[in-house]
């Protein structure tokens, strides 16, 4: 797995199938089912931060191939709204400041556009995704801000968590 990009190169959904031909069929059928809405897929390293490192790089991809401008405004809204609720449940703005910067700047770029001065095209935003420091640093900053969510939120997600609480 070490060996593997952290966000791999566009392949076809075809080759996800191939794998799982003589296999399990339950999973051809879902793929099949895939390839009705979607052609391509990425690999993603499996390093235990697959679902937040997925979640991320699909996310900007998709608001940067689409050029999403309101979605990357409000997006960018949300994260600045994280500043101070991440202080309010704990954390020292040393802590996530710069991770947060980081994204804020990328969905920045990503509003911008590619060819432009400022702006970020996809190959830029695979390069950023593969890069170690700045990949981990993002899926730092997720998994901040879920933890913090789940804080918030404890009367909600306390019956899908373990809590172990100290008297």
């Amino acid at each position: 797995e070490k060996n593997k990009p952290y966000v791999g190169d566009v392949e076809p959904l075809d080759s996800l199938k191939q794998e799982y031909i003589n296999g399990s069929q339950v999973f051809v059928q879902k793929i099949e089912k895939l390839q009705g809405q979607y052609g391509t897929m990425r690999r993603t390293r499996g390093d235990g931060n697959c679902f937040f490192r997925s979640f991320i790089y699909g996310y900007l991809e998709w608001l940067l191939v689409n050029q999403q401008e309101d979605e990357c405004r409000r997006f960018l809204n949300c994260l600045q709204g994280w500043k101070q609720k991440l202080v309010d449940i704990g954390y020292e703005p040393i802590v996530f400041e710069d991770p947060l910067d980081m994204l804020l700047q990328q969905v920045q770029a990503i509003l911008i556009g590619p060819g432009v001065e400022g702006g970020i095209d996809q190959q830029q935003l695979v390069e950023n995704f593969r890069e170690d420091v700045w990949s981990n640093t993002c899926v730092m900053l997720l998994r901040f801000i879920t933890s913090a969510e789940i804080k918030r939120r404890l009367e909600h997600f306390e019956p899908f968590v373990v809590v172990s609480r100290t008297q």
